[in-house]
């Protein structure tokens, strides 16, 4: 299909309830790496919320049977090889011309997705200061896509606003911790957890190490770090374990620090209750100073104690966490980026062909690569 010429006529296929179909899609040609795929599925429950419709499509030419009144909002990956680019971004033209496609670093592949006279929508990492040795793909992204083609993915607490804050609490930890071990955050886990004095617990049968109780501190915890996607935790355990803990440990890598991401774990620990403590200053800025900042285990250990020994400015950063996620720090909010930036993509797709922001030239793609 040529953007050089109108599209012709199509007769589509309504529904009368008015949903939209959001797809997410995993088939041979476009699969979606594991942590992907958790990160879509969690996303698009905030559509679920709005009435719309989620679902899987597994093989390419499926997409053809997709509602088209609305048009869907197809997400993907990005591992296409790029010879065989063209082809595909033709064959997702063919299968559904109405549809939105949302793709996650696409940003090498502007010319074929032009080609195709493709309606796409760009979405990459929150990076607000992103280093470009550190973040080679966001680079590549700002410099070759343009502003109005591309919008951050923003991974918050899956959550409706109106539950934000009405969750029963009762803290039976002091601290918690679920996601992607960073080593570089090992020296700021109170009680140094240490794999051979851990105690097991059991929560909807999965198994988690809890650092050691140490008399002298009195700080327990769980420290559930892993390098296996395959071994994260669903959502309903880790909001389960947010609303039995005093605190979040909102660790972060090296990388995220560098290049000022903010990770859902931060957005998640202040949306059930928990006083958040961070080692990136990016996450203290971004949550308006509700996320405590900390450098070491010393600071760790010392802001746990004085917010134990003054409940009642942990209850002041408690409401102050509530009131943040439910104004930007659901999936609720998120999702209003992705449609916003959805329109201007839609309404650059329409424009006549001398208003459209021109892509980087060839040349520089060159340069680029």
């Amino acid at each position: 299909m040529s953007d050089e010429e109108p599209e012709t006529e199509t007769v589509l296929s309504t529904s009368d309830d008015g949903k939209r179909e959001i797809i997410l899609l995993n088939c041979d040609e476009i699969s979606l790496p594991l942590v992907l795929w958790y990160a879509f599925r969690e996303f698009a429950d905030a559509f679920v919320r709005d009435g719309h419709l989620v679902r899987t499509v597994t093989t390419l030419s499926d997409l053809s049977t997709i509602r088209k009144d609305p048009p869907a909002l197809i997400f993907m990956g990005n591992t296409v090889p790029v010879f065989s680019m063209a082809n595909v971004c033709h064959r997702l033209a063919t299968h559904a011309p109405e549809a939105t496609f949302v793709g996650w670093y696409w940003q090498d592949h502007c010319a074929a997705i032009e080609s195709a006279g493709l309606k796409f929508l760009h979405i990459h990492e929150n990076m607000l200061h992103p280093q470009p040795p550190l973040a080679p793909q966001m680079t590549r992204m700002l410099t070759l896509v343009p502003p109005d083609a591309r919008c951050p993915f923003l991974l918050r607490a899956n959550d409706a606003v109106d539950a934000i804050g009405q969750y029963d609490r009762r803290p039976e930890r002091d601290y918690c911790y679920m996601g992607w071990r960073y080593p570089e955050c090992d020296d700021l886990v109170p009680c140094c957890f240490d794999q051979q004095e851990s105690r097991y617990c059991t929560l909807s049968e999965t198994a988690y190490p809890i650092a050691p109780y140490r008399r002298e501190w009195g700080y327990t915890g769980i420290y559930y770090a892993v390098n296996d996607h395959t071994k994260y935790l669903s959502y309903d355990q880790r909001r389960q374990l947010y609303l039995t803990s005093h605190f979040a440990l909102g660790f972060q890598g090296f990388e995220n620090v560098e290049n000022s991401h903010v990770s859902q774990r931060i957005y998640e620990g202040l949306a059930y209750g928990c006083v958040v403590l961070t080692n990136s200053w990016a996450a203290h800025e971004q949550t308006n100073r509700i996320a405590e900042f900390v450098s070491c285990r010393a600071d760790v250990e010392r802001k746990m104690r004085y917010f134990l020994d003054h409940p009642d400015l942990m209850a002041h950063k408690q409401q102050a966490g509530y009131a943040f996620v439910r104004q930007q720090g659901t999936n609720d909010y998120a999702r209003m980026q992705i449609l916003r930036a959805e329109a201007k993509v839609l309404q650059q797709h329409h424009a006549p062909r001398s208003a459209k922001q021109p892509l980087v030239s060839e040349a520089t793609f060159g340069r680029l690569r």
